[in-house]
């Protein structure tokens, strides 16, 4: 019994999952390839990444071509936080901007324009 009418829909397959590992705070970014079975990690001593981001190449035509940026949060006095950018098909580090400033666990947030924030304080 069919449930629903797949070949209606614009459905694209996807196999890559990209997870974060965590003991008890996350450690690793883990990319899983659920058909393969085969994973691909990034992990840095001291280092607390935070969720990915996936940012898709223009001219795209894998699921996974773009990259991934996280914002790395160093536990070592000596080493900035950083956010990093992985390649997503391979998972090597294109780059990295360091910032000597505290870092949140995320890339999420909200742009408030400074006229409206003045006018909301």
């Amino acid at each position: 019994m069919q449930l629903m009418d797949t070949d209606s829909l614009n459905v694209v397959p996807l196999h890559a999952v990209v997870i974060m590992s965590k003991n008890p705070l996350f450690f690793q970014i883990i990319k899983c390839d659920i058909l393969t079975r085969s994973c691909l990690e990034w992990e840095e001593e001291h280092c607390w990444p935070a969720e990915p981001v996936f940012v898709k190449a223009p001219d795209a035509k894998d699921e996974d071509d773009g990259v991934l940026l996280s914002c790395i949060v160093s536990t070592d006095a000596k080493k900035s936080s950083f956010l990093l950018v992985l390649d997503a098909k391979t998972f090597k580090e294109v780059g990295r901007a360091s910032v000597s400033v505290d870092m949140h666990l995320d890339l999420h947030g909200i742009f408030i324009p400074e006229t409206e924030l003045s006018a909301n304080i």
